[in-house]
């Protein structure tokens, strides 16, 4: 039976007519009780922040000052360093949480305060705590009570700030200290296995040796090179502070002369802490710009 030509004609447009049903309608206009989401560009993910408001206020007495850096040559705070560019976008909902463990330096929440200050006035979702006991060696924290703590908070980075206290025995060894660490960072390991660390130096510090009479701590710089001996052994980040503000020949002298010590010649002033805390936001800020041009 042949078909004429305009039963074909039908059943094109009938064809038709379906196929265009079966589409979805395009919207003619945005609804009006929403506005469309902005779309960021993607270069708003790589910009690295403004250095010059982190730089640290150095008083110009100080002398052999050295880089003012956190060594991380295993890029080991990528994934920290991540979630911080999310939490800079806004992107991020839930919290970038840091614990800050240490010794008195720490307790006295100063230095941590003035940090946890700074670094969320720039990252919204940033938590900063510490956890601090006077006293404190590594060892003081590897108790089951204490490392629970440490693993309740479950931190997207831990700080580990010792060093004071073991330089002050008389008869510090310091095979002791890198064995004392490394126990601490091992059990540590076994709770929280992907856990970025940075380790830090202490800043200095004299011990007494008579009435008035002060001498520097001549230990300091042997409990300095086991923290970053022991961190470049592991493949840990960390931070120098004591070699930053002059090292064993410099660093005592500087906070004494700035008047930054408190009577102790361990301990010091909101304001010799406040530096400490603005070198450690200025190197933290130098590693996340080296973590976005990558």
């Amino acid at each position: 039976m042949r078909v004429s030509k305009i039963h074909i004609i039908i059943l094109a447009l009938f064809g038709m007519v379906f196929s265009i049903q079966a589409q979805d309608a395009f919207p003619l206009h945005p609804p009006m009780h929403r506005s469309p989401a902005p779309i960021l560009p993607m270069t708003n993910w790589a910009q690295p922040l403004d250095l010059s408001d982190f730089k640290a206020s150095i008083p110009s007495l100080f002398k052999g000052l050295s880089e003012n850096r956190i060594i991380d040559s295993k890029h080991s705070l990528e994934s920290f360093f991540y979630k911080l560019r999310l939490s800079r976008e806004g992107v991020l909902k839930d919290s970038v949480r840091v614990l800050h463990v240490g010794d008195s330096h720490i307790r006295g929440h100063f230095f941590t305060e003035s940090i946890a200050r700074k670094l969320s006035s720039y990252f919204s979702s940033l938590w900063y705590d510490d956890f601090g006991i006077n006293g404190a060696v590594a060892r003081s924290f590897n108790r089951p009570d204490r490392l629970d703590r440490i693993k309740e908070f479950q931190p997207d980075l831990l700080i580990l700030s010792f060093g004071t206290n073991e330089s002050h025995n008389r008869r510090y060894d310091p095979n002791i200290h890198y064995r004392q660490l490394d126990e601490l960072v091992h059990e540590i390991r076994a709770l929280l296995p992907d856990i970025p660390i940075i380790l830090t130096t202490p800043p200095g510090s004299y011990e007494r040796k008579g009435r008035r009479v002060y001498k520097i701590n001549p230990r300091t710089d042997k409990a300095v090179q086991i923290i970053k001996n022991y961190a470049m052994d592991k493949k840990m980040a960390y931070w120098d502070l004591f070699t930053v503000v002059g090292g064993s020949q410099f660093a005592c002298d500087n906070w004494s002369k700035a008047k930054l010590l408190r009577p102790d010649h361990i301990h010091y002033l909101p304001e010799g802490y406040e530096l400490q805390a603005d070198l450690f936001c200025e190197a933290i800020i130098k590693a996340y710009n080296e973590y976005i041009i990558l």
